[in-house]
């Protein structure tokens, strides 16, 4: 609420500077956190750049046509079109059979991933996509998608797109359900609270829950908390998690996606999406 109290009435450089320290103070506070990377991947740039330039455009097309019925809404909180396409992208490249996403929100994200899946694996093979939220997100009277004004709940996107045998969803907060989680995953996806104590304590919890080679993709990432839009907003918890996580020693480097070859929001094509690689 302080937050939300700041932006409307102090200069948007003081503002983010008050919330950055405020950030810091926060998550300062925790205990430290180990991670254990053992099962994460090595990702270097030029290896995102070459799965995000890769010959997909016919198949993108058809994408394009299955969700043509979908309508998310410019100002719903959905991941922008130009990272929904990216991570059909990258869930291409990695080809995952099970893949855990946190923060569902409208499903936006979660269709991309659905999708990918079902592209990948033949249904036989049981691909697998748990998708968690805070809230019940397919509540009809207190659903996200109904409180902004989407046509369908994520269960019905879930069944226009043909992918609701592959997508389980849980309500939970995200940090006790990756620590009492039984299940692995090759690719998770944490787009959920994005509070530098959130992110935290998130990684190095998704890491245990990684399988060997596995990737943790990170959303909203602000390299040096600088704004990536002509809008000038920063979201400096994500950033401000992995400093601490890389200052603590742990074996954890971060691949921001940089510009993609396609249109994000604002008139640009940066992305603020991030792979997170083992690394020093």
């Amino acid at each position: 609420m302080l937050a939300k109290i700041e932006q409307k009435l102090l200069p948007r450089r003081l503002a983010h500077a008050l919330g950055i320290r405020r950030e810091k103070r926060e998550l300062n506070a925790l205990e430290a956190r180990r991670c254990n990377a053992g099962g994460l991947g090595i990702f270097g740039a030029d290896t995102i750049k070459k799965w995000l330039a890769a010959d997909l455009s016919a198949e993108w097309q058809q994408v394009e046509q299955t969700m043509a019925a979908i309508k998310f809404g410019g100002g719903s909180g959905a991941v922008n079109p130009g990272d929904r396409r990216a991570l059909y992208y990258l869930a291409r490249a990695l080809q995952p059979h099970s893949i855990l996403e946190v923060g569902t929100h409208v499903g936006a994200s979660t269709s991309m991933l659905a999708l990918a899946l079902r592209r990948t694996h033949d249904i036989a093979a049981k691909p697998r996509l748990v998708t968690v939220d805070i809230t019940e997100v397919n509540d009809p009277a207190r659903g996200a998608w109904k409180r902004i004004g989407c046509s369908q709940s994520p269960a019905e996107v879930m069944r226009t797109i043909g992918c609701q045998d592959l997508v389980t969803f849980v309500a939970s907060p995200s940090i006790p359900y990756l620590q009492s989680c039984k299940e692995m995953f090759d690719l998770i996806f944490l787009d959920g609270d994005h509070a530098a104590t959130a992110v935290y304590q998130e990684i190095p919890a998704a890491l245990e829950l990684l399988k060997p080679g596995g990737a943790i993709l990170l959303h909203d990432y602000f390299p040096d908390h600088e704004p990536l839009w002509s809008d000038g907003a920063v979201v400096p918890g994500p950033d401000l998690a992995v400093e601490r996580l890389r200052r603590e020693k742990n074996p954890i480097i971060v691949r921001p996606f940089g510009a993609l070859p396609w249109p994000t929001k604002f008139d640009s094509s940066v992305s603020s999406l991030a792979l997170v690689s083992c690394g020093s």
